[in-house]
């Protein structure tokens, strides 16, 4: 933290963004060093604010925050990615909202959360450049969450008479992180049964109506 300014500098995605008052802004964005929090931009809504088209979901970069009468109000906002080509595709658009929303969900203030930051900027941008199947990233999404929330996944936990591609495939995200993650793909019957395990582990742990999924199972 710079106390001299009393602005603290973040590494950060939103996740969420709220209309408050005319021309404000509440957003809700996971930081690498301090979880989730709610931050306040003012003005951003005004057309000729620098902030009008960097305060908006899948918007990932550099925050530097401000702390005021212990409120986070936005100071700077450098851009890392915009994921713009998501927003062009409603697949595409629903898959990435749904990622946000899961973080939306299993993120708290005051937890670092580097692991998950790194897992949804390589999960946008391998559907953002449509590098694999998409529903290969959603279960490679829902994989690596429950890592990261410390379940014991191991493939040694899946049934004995799972595919030995499907074993290895399973390792290989747990065993990996970044960009590698995508960077394999599967036979359609394997993915399906890939992906179903995945689901069925992932509901197991979290019970929640996920309104974009609804959206996702309607497509």
């Amino acid at each position: 933290m710079d106390t001299k300014y009393n602005i603290i500098k973040t590494k950060g995605i939103i996740l969420k963004t709220f209309n408050i008052k005319e021309y404000d802004k509440s957003l809700v964005i996971l930081t690498d060093l301090f979880g989730k929090i709610s931050i306040v931009s003012f003005g951003s809504k005004r057309q000729k604010s620098k902030n009008l088209s960097k305060t908006r979901i899948f918007t990932f970069g550099n925050f530097e925050i401000k702390i005021v009468n212990n409120k986070y109000v936005l100071e700077n906002f450098d851009v890392m990615n915009y994921f713009d080509d998501l927003t062009k595709d409603i697949y595409n658009y629903s898959y990435g909202s749904y990622f946000l929303e899961v973080l939306n969900y299993i993120t708290f203030e005051g937890i670092e959360y580097n692991e998950q930051l790194n897992l949804i900027y390589y999960s946008l941008l391998a559907l953002n450049k449509n590098i694999v199947d998409k529903n290969l990233v959603l279960s490679i999404f829902r994989l690596k969450c429950l890592q990261y929330e410390g379940i014991s996944i191991d493939s040694s936990f899946l049934p004995n008479n799972v595919d030995n591609t499907i074993k290895y495939t399973w390792q290989f995200v747990l065993n990996n992180n970044g960009s590698k993650l995508f960077t394999f793909t599967l036979r359609d019957d394997l993915l399906s049964k890939f992906n179903l395990l995945v689901e069925d582990e992932f509901n197991k742990k979290f019970n929640y109506n996920f309104k974009s999924l609804n959206i996702i199972n309607k497509l």
